[in-house]
């Protein structure tokens, strides 16, 4: 998951603007129609797979069925026709989005639904979704890699430079600054590599996992219903909301962070190694944030975690400079380890409230909370792609240009720390949740005791 978010997410953008030369603006409708699509079909296919009943149970066979489709669109992405009008190159993104977000939707939301039924432990939860989290920055870390691999595929097969020799191949992978050679067949082919490592990842997730027989019970609900029906959970309500507007936050920074990097700091050798020390902070910061949940509410551990996101935003105006850019390396630690709470326990949150609702209805519906949470995730990123690509265009972003003028940079800083703000609605937001230690406990034990009693 990891690996194609942060390939899409920090690179699939900047690749169409400055490479094929479509502008933020026909790239970012693209990018949004996408998304908003994806969004669509996420809840259904929760309920679909909720309802699925086979020998590989309800989540794994649409993981094994759908990664190699959801692969080939991956790297389809990265494969437009070249030197075509605008228009044909937007229709070409905008088809290709479409069909990756499908099978995007087909793979990745029974494997989430698969998360959030492994354990029923109010405080087990938060160690699985550790695990999850750091296996998800490993491969953030490595879609962040997409513009260094690119660098150096385009050095070897530009015809210009010859043989590259062991010295200029270590020197295009450390400074990224090759990633525009031949036309960008360097993306294509990096993109090639990193799909077949996508579909291996999720192999290895259907081959080590079991579902419980138990959960594969039909619902006699219909579909919209079904779906509906999760909005009645007030805590999903209070949930959903915050993160609808968390998440929007957060994705107008994957969006900016790459073209401030890039052409403020002018130093595209560091986007890996900034993204690499905001995944190393994440990682160092969950046994902490872990140790915290054992004596706060998930919910106020979520709400500290983001207020330190909120300062760690604004502090990026303050110590990032062009004249020291090793600073965004430090920025970016201190970043990942504010961060890491909320990563955290959202998903951990989630999974209590789907408890919740079994104790309600008397089944096992993570397909469809999931669906519906997928749902408002890729609304929000569709609204970052909306800010920043649009927004790009508006501030005077030329992506064919060699330096962007002192105010157009100057907006596009803006444009990254403003949205940060919104993080504080979300504490405000979070503060109304309801579930506590002590009420999970007692949902769990209300729900053991009707099963013991048949």
């Amino acid at each position: 998951m990891g690996i194609m978010a942060n390939s899409i997410g920090f690179w699939l953008l900047l690749y169409y603007t400055d490479i094929v030369g479509l502008s933020g603006a026909f790239a970012g409708v693209a990018l949004a129609v996408g998304r908003f699509w994806d969004a669509i079909t996420d809840p259904m296919m929760g309920h679909i797979s909720d309802r699925t009943r086979s020998r590989l149970g309800r989540r794994r066979a649409y993981i094994l069925l759908g990664s190699p489709f959801l692969a080939v669109a991956f790297v389809l992405l990265w494969c437009p026709p070249m030197e075509r009008s605008p228009q044909m190159t937007f229709a070409y993104l905008l088809a290709v989005q479409l069909l990756f977000t499908t099978m995007q939707t087909v793979v990745m939301v029974p494997y989430s639904a698969l998360g959030a039924e492994l354990t029923m432990d109010y405080h087990e939860r938060n160690s699985v979704m550790a695990y999850q989290q750091g296996a998800l920055l490993l491969g953030m870390v490595i879609g962040a890699c997409l513009i260094n691999l690119a660098s150096v595929i385009g050095l070897k097969l530009d015809p210009g430079t010859g043989v590259a020799g062991t010295h200029n191949i270590l020197q295009a992978l450390v400074s990224a600054n090759s990633y525009g050679r031949s036309g960008g067949s360097g993306f294509r082919i990096a993109a090639l590599a990193l799909a077949a490592v996508t579909v291996l990842s999720y192999l290895c997730s259907v081959c080590s996992t079991r579902e419980n027989p138990h959960f594969q019970r039909h619902s006699t609900m219909p579909p919209i219903r079904s779906l509906l029906s999760t909005l009645k959970n007030r805590p999903f309500r209070i949930y959903i909301l915050a993160f609808f507007v968390s998440t929007t936050a957060a994705q107008i920074g994957v969006f900016m962070l790459p073209y401030l990097v890039i052409h403020w700091l002018h130093k595209p050798s560091y986007v890996l190694p900034g993204y690499a020390m905001y995944a190393f902070g994440v990682l160092g910061g969950l046994p902490v944030w872990r140790a915290i949940g054992q004596r706060l509410e998930k919910k106020d551990c979520y709400r500290v975690s983001l207020a330190f996101t909120t300062a760690a935003a604004f502090l990026f105006l303050l110590i990032v400079r062009p004249a020291w850019p090793a600073s965004v390396l430090i920025w970016g630690t201190l970043a990942g380890m504010s961060n890491g709470g909320s990563l955290m326990y959202a998903p951990s949150m989630l999974a209590d409230i789907i408890d919740t609702d079994e104790l309600e209805c008397g089944l096992r519906r993570e397909g469809s909370f999931m669906g519906v949470n997928s749902f408002i995730m890729k609304c929000a990123t569709s609204l970052g792609a909306l800010w920043v690509g649009p927004g790009l265009t508006l501030v005077g972003y030329d992506g064919q240009a060699s330096m962007q003028s002192d105010k157009t940079l100057l907006m596009m800083r803006l444009m990254y720390v403003v949205p940060a703000l919104i993080y504080l609605c979300v504490i405000a937001i979070m503060s109304r949740f309801p579930l506590t230690c002590r009420v999970m406990f007692e949902v769990r034990r209300t729900i053991d005791a009707h099963k013991e009693n048949g």
